[in-house]
């Protein structure tokens, strides 16, 4: 069942018409979740590239070899445990980062009535 209730029309002009079209196909999401986000102040990134998602493959393929090299470590002492540990760590938190900066939304400023910047809710990233 949907939770949204509240059904909006508007007219647009033929350039901002094409405007929002182009966005809402640069960020891969429906016209509706298009705006939905932009009415929660915040710009949908455009889809990341093809390649991408090949890159952010491997990425995690190196971390399960970090891992399983922990795991080996673990095992026969080999190598020290917490510096394999602690590559892991660094490895998946940069995979995050990676990918909040690519794909998640960012902050943008609205002009109210007043002629006042209103800048959006930010959650501290940047």
């Amino acid at each position: 069942m949907r939770n949204r209730k509240v059904h909006i029309q508007f007219w647009l002009n033929e350039d901002e018409a094409k405007i929002l079209s182009e966005n809402v196909e640069l960020s891969g999401l429906t016209k509706s979740a298009f705006l939905r986000s932009l009415s929660g102040c915040k710009m949908p990134r455009e889809n990341p590239p093809p390649d991408y998602y090949d890159l952010a493959k491997q990425m995690y393929a190196i971390g399960n070899n970090l891992n399983q090299l922990t795991k080996i470590a673990h095992v026969t002492h080999a190598v020290v445990e917490d510096t394999v540990k602690d590559m892991a760590e660094k490895h998946s938190q940069l995979i995050l980062r990676i990918d909040r900066k690519i794909r998640e939304p960012y902050p943008i400023q609205i002009i109210v009535n007043t002629g006042k910047k209103k800048e959006s809710p930010t959650n501290g990233d940047s």
